[in-house]
């Protein structure tokens, strides 16, 4: 995940770190390590990101260029997803993520 996006979505949605903190229930200086790439942002908060601004989480990882996607599927294998989060955590951590 690109943590600029998190602050490029924010910024264009026009809501500062502490709304967006509010919103996630979080404190802002938490928001700000996520956006800052200082912390990976949970699963759960990146979700609450994501369907708050109606972007889907692939585009905020990187994935694809689509911002929004229609729903084909809705039944989630919550373990599936979080091993494949985690992998991406791992892969990607902050001094060997590349910006592209």
């Amino acid at each position: 995940m690109t943590y600029e996006k998190l602050k490029d979505i924010r910024t264009y949605f026009d809501k500062t770190q502490k709304e967006m903190a509010e919103i996630l229930k979080v404190s802002r200086s938490t928001y700000a390590g996520w956006e800052n790439g200082i912390d990976n942002i949970p699963l759960l908060k990146l979700n609450d990101f994501s369907n708050y601004f109606d972007i889907s989480m692939d585009y905020i990882c990187g994935l694809t260029k689509t911002k929004k996607y229609e729903i084909v599927n809705t039944e989630i294998d919550i373990d599936i997803v979080a091993k494949n989060y985690k992998n991406f955590q791992q892969r990607f951590t902050r001094k060997n993520f590349k910006y592209y």
